[in-house]
């Protein structure tokens, strides 16, 4: 018979091969399966020991993972960890490594100038302002970030977007 903690290893250890997940997470789904409080935890504790549960590892493969699709805001990447249920220090911390040589303002004009590439020629300036705007915007950087990449990108003197 298979004592209650060796159980719980082995449902963490299963959850954890599907996928990988936040400590929060690990210990929701062991307390799903009728583990006991202390079991889950000594059970993520043994995963985190045998180095099956690396939050710090996911949080930085999530910012590379966004960063690989195009220039993105910090924002919005602390978003995508934090709705993976991972611990603040451990995002924050990810992020400070990770943005730390970045640019923001360098990032939001590269992917306003990729979008205006893309973007139909015989738009006026005012709908390609607006569009930039809501793109950046859907991408994480803040009000003032957008404006600024949009006016530098069309080359305007205010943004009437």
């Amino acid at each position: 018979m298979e004592s209650p903690l060796a159980r719980a290893i082995r449902l963490a250890a299963s959850r954890l091969k599907r996928s990988p997940c936040s400590r929060a997470r690990l210990l929701e789904h062991l307390l799903s399966k009728k583990c006991t409080d202390t079991e889950a935890n000594a059970a993520a504790d043994e995963m985190v020991r045998l180095g099956f549960l690396d939050e710090a590892a996911m949080a930085d493969a999530i910012a590379r993972a966004a960063e690989h699709k195009g220039p993105v805001a910090r924002r919005a990447v602390e978003y995508k960890i934090a709705r993976r249920g991972l611990d603040p220090t451990t995002t924050t911390a990810a992020l400070d490594a990770h943005f730390e040589k970045r640019d923001p303002l360098t990032d939001a004009i590269t992917f306003a100038t990729q979008r205006l590439r893309t973007m139909s020629g015989s738009l006026n300036l005012q709908a390609k302002s607006r569009r930039l705007y809501s793109l950046l915007a859907r991408q994480g950087f803040d009000e003032a970030m957008a404006e600024e990449a949009v006016r530098h990108v069309l080359g305007l003197d205010d943004f009437s977007g």
